[in-house]
């Protein structure tokens, strides 16, 4: 068998992942509750004979779902980022809403998300996958606003819809981490106003200076 062929416990745990059998779900959903219960108990010492303790299965149940407690950690941070592209989709399909109102209303609840799981995501970083974390984060927050971005009212001309996404996703990321990594506190509201004001003003909807035609400006 070459090297880049899936073994047979690989095949089974994809399997599983996308498995639909409510006893698959069950014990997924066990695993996953018995990783935030321990999380808010005590981040700094969980290990998989906690969470099969926690959860009342055996560590082969286990190691059949995930390699590690590192990939199990990745799953947990995936599942959250599905459950906010899925808030940002609603948002942005409502017809009442404008692009400002979506974005404000987005950021609020991505960090009073990260608020209250917030001792989740300071244990994820010190994990040595964090890097994937935040790559995959990153991603899957992109991968959500580009179609966004592509019809967005004020997107510049001259930016390109897939950076944009890319840039931004990676900016609010990058500045939530920097939050969950230091020691200053602030509260939901200061988050998200400073980070509005970090933002490019096209695409919080803030106040912008009219934009000047070049060829209506008569020279001196």
């Amino acid at each position: 068998m070459s090297s880049s062929e899936p073994t047979t416990i690989e095949s089974v745990r994809r399997t599983h992942e996308a498995s639909r059998d409510p006893r698959v779900y069950r014990t997924r959903a066990k695993i996953f509750s018995a990783v935030e219960l321990l999380i808010a108990q005590s981040p700094e010492s969980i290990s998989v004979a906690d969470i099969v303790r926690q959860a009342g299965i055996s560590k082969t149940s286990f190691y059949t779902h995930f390699s590690s407690f590192d990939d199990l950690a990745l799953q947990v941070v995936e599942r959250a980022y599905e459950h906010l592209r899925d808030i940002n989709r609603r948002l942005a399909a409502a017809p009442d809403f404008e692009p400002a109102s979506i974005v404000r209303e987005s950021y609020e609840r991505l960090i009073r998300h990260y608020i209250e799981h917030r001792t989740f995501y300071v244990a994820v970083l010190a994990l040595p996958l964090s890097r994937e974390v935040h790559t995959n984060a990153v991603r899957a927050m992109a991968a959500d606003i580009e179609p966004w971005i592509a019809g967005h009212p004020n997107l510049p001309t001259s930016i390109r819809p897939h950076l944009a996404a890319s840039l931004i996703s990676s900016a609010v990321v990058g500045f939530l981490d920097e939050w969950l990594e230091s020691d200053f506190e602030a509260t939901a509201d200061e988050l998200l106003e400073h980070l509005l004001q970090l933002l490019p003003a096209w695409y919080t909807g803030r106040d912008q200076p009219p934009v000047v035609d070049e060829a209506e400006v008569t020279p001196r």
